[in-house]
C-alpha cells in the first residue's frame, strides 16, 4: 500500500474499529453534579448563564484550537465562581432564607469546582508550552548553527514581543475572556503559517 494523505475521512475510517470505551459512572455523576451547580448558580448570579451557552458551541476540528478553548472555558468558570461571585451568591440564597448550611455547602461546591477547573487549566498551559519547546528544538536541529539560526530567532522573538503588547493593550482595555482567547488563536494561526513559510523556504536549511 502507497503512502496516503492522512485527512480526517481517513482517520474516521481508521479508527471506526476502535470504539472510545463507555463513560465511567463516576464521570455521569460529576457531571450531573456540575450541571446541578451550575442551574443554582445560574439562577442567583447574574451574567452566570454565559458558561452554560458556551459550553454548548461545537467543538473546534483542530486540535490546538480545542486546547486554548479549553483553557478559555476554564478561565470563564474560574471567572464565574471568584470570591466576588459566591459572596453574592452567598448574599442572595440568605435574603431567601435559605438554611446556613445548605448556603456553607453550595459555596463550598462551587468554590471546589473552581479549584478543579484551575488544575485543568494548568494542566493544558503545561502540555501546551512543552510542546512549543519541542517544536522549537526540532526546528533548531534543522537549522544550521549561523546567521540563518539568529535571523530565525530574531524574527521570532520580535514578532513574540509584538503579540505580547497587543494582548497586554487589549486586555488593559477591558477585553472579555472570550475576545482574549479569539486573538490568542488568531496570533497561533500566524505561527503556524510562519512555520509553514519556514519549512517550505529554499536555502535555509
Amino acid at each position: 500500500m502507497g503512502d496516503v494523505p492522512i485527512t480526517r475521512e481517513f482517520l474516521r475510517e481508521h479508527y471506526k474499529g476502535y470504539p472510545a470505551p463507555a463513560l465511567t459512572p463516576g464521570f455521569v455523576e460529576s457531571s450531573e453534579q456540575v450541571e446541578r451547580l451550575l442551574g443554582v448558580l445560574c439562577s442567583q448570579v447574574g451574567g452566570a448563564d454565559k458558561i452554560r451557552a458556551d459550553r454548548e458551541i461545537r467543538a473546534p476540528k483542530r486540535i490546538d484550537e480545542n486546547l486554548f478553548r479549553n483553557r478559555e472555558q476554564c478561565e470563564e468558570i474560574e471567572h464565574v465562581v471568584r470570591a466576588e461571585s459566591l459572596e453574592a451568591l452567598r448574599a442572595s440564597l440568605a435574603r431567601r432564607s435559605a438554611p446556613e448550611s445548605s448556603i456553607n455547602e453550595v459555596v463550598n461546591n462551587m468554590q471546589q469546582i473552581g479549584e478543579v477547573y484551575h488544575q485543568i487549566y494548568e494542566k493544558v498551559e503545561s502540555y501546551q508550552t512543552n510542546n512549543v519547546a519541542r517544536i522549537e528544538r526540532e526546528v533548531a536541529k534543522k537549522l544550521p548553527n549561523d546567521w540563518r539560526m539568529r535571523m530565525v530567532k530574531s524574527k521570532r522573538d520580535k514578532k513574540e514581543a509584538k503579540f505580547k503588547g497587543e494582548m497586554e493593550g487589549m486586555m488593559a482595555g477591558g477585553a472579555s475572556i472570550k475576545e482574549k482567547y479569539d486573538v490568542v488563536w488568531r496570533q497561533q494561526k500566524k505561527r503556524r503559517e510562519e512555520l509553514v513559510s519556514l519549512g517550505n523556504a529554499s536555502g535555509v536549511v
